[in-house]
């Protein structure tokens, strides 16, 4: 999971599922996507229909990890490029944009000038 909310609640007088719910409304509405997988804390593991619950000890009591996990989404057919056409000198006589004229040489003149400052003081 590369995308992720992490979602503290310890209301006891709510069951998991329903905190849980409230955790994937809020990432949908955030990230525009719903989530897919949740991570909790192995003794607070329990069973969703609609999300992957996963244990994992690196989550503290009370949290849950809301997100979108790559690997449980169905593979997505790659697009194609479409076939090029093999490419074609264009013609002289049917081009319909002139050629620009050609750019002015451009001179620059170094000018070498006299220093002035003042002649090193001796003595």
């Amino acid at each position: 999971m590369k995308l992720g909310l992490l979602w503290y609640d310890a209301d006891k007088r709510v069951s998991p599922q329903q905190r849980l719910a409230e955790a994937a409304s809020r990432f949908a509405e955030r990230f525009g996507r719903p989530a897919n997988c949740c991570h909790v804390h192995p003794e607070e593991l329990f069973a969703d229909p609609a999300i992957s619950v996963v244990a994992d000890p690196f989550i503290l009591k009370h949290h849950f990890w809301v997100g979108r996990d790559e690997a449980l989404e169905p593979e997505r057919p790659r697009r194609r490029r479409k076939a090029e056409a093999p490419a074609r000198p264009p013609d002289v006589q049917s081009s319909a944009v002139p050629e620009p004229p050609p750019l002015a040489a451009v001179v620059v003149e170094v000018v070498s000038r006299p220093s002035r400052r003042a002649p090193p003081c001796r003595a």
